[in-house]
C-alpha cells in the first residue's frame, strides 16, 4: 500500500479510465483541476490520457489544497 506524504491527501482506487477531468469535477467541482491530480501522482501517471486505468491507486489532494494550487 502506498503511503501518503501529505496528511490532507486521500488515497483512492481510480474508477475513471483516462478521464482525470471527470474525477477532478467530482472531487473539486471543476474539471479544469485535473492537472493537480496528475501532478500529485507524477510517479504513477506519466501520460494522463493513457496511464489512468481502472483500479489504478492514486492520491487525491484535498479540495483546499487543490484550490490553493490553482490560485
Amino acid at each position: 500500500r502506498k503511503e501518503s506524504s501529505a496528511a490532507s491527501d486521500v488515497y483512492k482506487r481510480q474508477k475513471y479510465v483516462n478521464r482525470l477531468d471527470l474525477l477532478a469535477y467530482d472531487k473539486y467541482g471543476s474539471s479544469r483541476l485535473w492537472w493537480i491530480i496528475a501532478l500529485r501522482n507524477i510517479d504513477t501517471i506519466k501520460d494522463p490520457s493513457r496511464d489512468v486505468t481502472a483500479g489504478l491507486e492514486i492520491y487525491l489532494p484535498s479540495k483546499n489544497t487543490a484550490e490553493t494550487l490553482a490560485g
